[in-house]
């Protein structure tokens, strides 16, 4: 085992104190050695720092295995080995106190995530990678905030695909000309399955608005309409009285 771990000291390059040895042969033969070097190696005034050395390796074991097991990048265990290695625990509880709270939301995030596709799925839409991506990446805030703005994409999306949906009077057809609120729902859930939440809100609620305002619509417009009747008829009106005033004259 002394020999293993003064090979990896010899192709580690890095300075070969006690630290170094005792985190490598901590490595190499798998155990806890710290009653050992407490007892033979390091004075009884390191006794804290050695405390502190045991929490933060324990702790960083716990966060790598949970990170390997939620498909996480190595990148956030990483940069904390790293204060780990250079005996930096403060700095490394302090890391290790932001991954451990990220690991811990995330196992709520996880609920919401699996209730997210399953509306999805019932919806007939695509859960895109984004929200995957994002959690891999350590980031549990943007993913927290990718996964209710989708909740509220599939919930406006449900409201105007009901509303679209929905028979419509001789009246709402005639506000409706030349509208196309089916349009706005294809271009809904094509954002949504692109992972644009933002564009498939904007959208489907572009379809909700053209729906509910179809008869104020149909009223403008015959309001136009009767307008313009009411232009021609006065025209018409004011060409017979002229016409009448001359009669007169030409008499």
């Amino acid at each position: 085992m002394l020999r293993r771990t003064n090979q990896a000291i010899s192709l580690d390059g890095g300075p070969a104190d006690s630290r170094r040895f005792m985190d490598l042969l901590e490595e190499v033969s798998g155990r806890d050695n710290d009653g050992v070097f407490q007892e033979w190696v390091f004075p009884s005034s390191l006794d804290p720092l050695l405390a502190d050395r045991r929490e933060a390796r324990d702790r960083l074991t716990n966060v790598i295995a949970r990170a390997q097991e939620e498909n996480l990048t190595e990148d956030v265990p990483g940069l904390i080995q790293e204060k780990v290695d250079a005996w930096l625990f403060k700095d490394a509880f302090l890391a290790l106190d932001e991954a451990e709270a990220g690991l811990d939301s995330y196992d709520t995030l996880k609920q919401d995530l699996a209730r997210l596709r399953a509306d999805t799925a019932a919806a007939g839409l695509i859960l895109s990678d984004g929200i995957e991506k994002l959690t891999a990446q350590w980031d549990f805030d943007g993913a927290r905030n990718s996964v209710e703005q989708a909740f509220e994409a599939l919930t406006a999306y449900d409201i105007a695909l009901e509303r679209v949906a929905a028979p419509r009077t001789l009246w709402k057809r005639f506000g409706l000309l030349g509208s196309d609120p089916e349009g706005s729902i294809e271009r809904a859930a094509a954002a949504f399955n692109d992972g644009d939440y933002a564009a498939a809100i904007d959208h489907s609620d572009k379809a909700i608005d053209t729906i509910d305002g179809a008869s104020k619509t149909a009223m403008r417009r015959v309001l136009i309409v009767t307008g313009i009747f009411a232009v021609f008829a006065l025209v018409i009106l004011a060409a017979v009285w002229l016409s009448h005033r001359r009669e007169p004259d030409f008499a």
